[in-house]
């Protein structure tokens, strides 16, 4: 195709406190809007794939030990930590 830059122009609705507030942020790092809006949408992804991924593992690593017993003191552990807020 001829003239074809590689990019792909698409229009969003996004509320007005909101697009106020990632214009300002984009400014604030001196990104354009279009740049702002990319990261943004990288980091997202990321974040989606890598929780599939840590779904995968911890689903791997069951499969391979069994199903931990609520009687367990792992699982006690890890239940008061999610609980209580603490990062593992």
């Amino acid at each position: 195709m001829t003239g074809y830059t590689g990019t792909v122009k698409t229009a969003i609705s996004v509320p007005d406190a909101k697009a106020e507030r990632f214009e300002r942020v984009a400014a604030k790092h001196s990104m354009n809007r279009s740049e702002f809006y990319v990261r943004a949408g990288d980091h997202f992804a990321d974040s989606l794939e890598d929780n599939r991924r840590l779904t995968r593992l911890a689903n791997a690593a069951i499969e391979a030990s069994g199903q931990p017993s609520v009687d367990s003191a792992d699982f006690r552990r890890a239940a008061r930590t999610i609980i209580e807020g603490n990062e593992w």
